[in-house]
This record gives structure tokens, C-alpha cells and sequence, in this order.
């Protein structure tokens, strides 16, 4: 687009587990009932424009702003089960906004 301005498309494949508790469950007789495992796996698309500066010295500061999807493969959203039957449901589509900001170092020879 320009020397400073860029537009990017940073597709990856995130995988993670979270551990929820449910702390109004404490009537609960089995204590796991309120403790979940999640499991997730998505597929990360951003569109991200990155402004950066021009060289000063060694160092190039920049900074990058823009949206981004999430598409959650184990998402069980359209699953009829509930929380009771031990299913946990999470939306299948996630749209976010994202902002950085970095530095860039190089070296004196380039």
C-alpha cells in the first residue's frame, strides 16, 4: 500500500484448555459438577494494517491495528445438551478487534 502502511492477513491454528469453576454450585453433592475441562481449538483469521516509522538508527517502532475471526472447531454450540449433562457449549463464530504495539531492532550490518 505504502512504505509505512501495510495490510496483513496472519491466518493460524490456535489449540488451548481452560479450567472453569462455577462457584454458585457449592450445593452441589459431587464437587466436580462444578468444575469444567475445556478444550478449544480455532482457526485464527486477522486483517491487521501495520503502520510502522521509518528507520531511526537501529530500532523501526511500529504499531498494528485491526479485526479478526475465530472459527471454534469444538464449539458444541448447536449440541441440545446442557451443563448438567456435562456438555459445554461456546459460540462457533468470534469476531474481535486486536491493537499492538512492537519494536523492531536490526542489526548495524543491514
Amino acid at each position: 500500500m505504502h512504505k509505512n502502511l501495510n495490510l496483513r492477513l496472519e491466518p493460524g491454528l490456535v489449540s488451548n484448555t481452560k479450567k472453569i469453576v462455577f462457584n454458585h454450585l457449592t450445593n452441589s453433592s459431587i464437587p466436580q459438577d462444578s468444575i469444567r475441562e475445556i478444550g478449544s481449538t480455532y482457526l485464527h483469521v486477522p486483517f491487521v494494517f501495520k503502520f510502522s516509522t521509518n528507520r531511526y538508527k537501529n530500532i523501526r517502532p511500529y504499531i498494528l491495528g485491526g479485526v479478526s475471526y475465530d472459527y471454534n472447531f469444538s464449539s458444541n454450540e448447536k449440541n441440545q445438551e446442557d451443563n448438567s449433562a456435562g456438555e459445554f457449549r461456546m459460540k462457533t463464530h468470534n469476531f474481535m478487534y486486536e491493537d499492538r504495539s512492537r519494536c523492531r531492532f536490526l542489526l548495524v550490518l543491514f
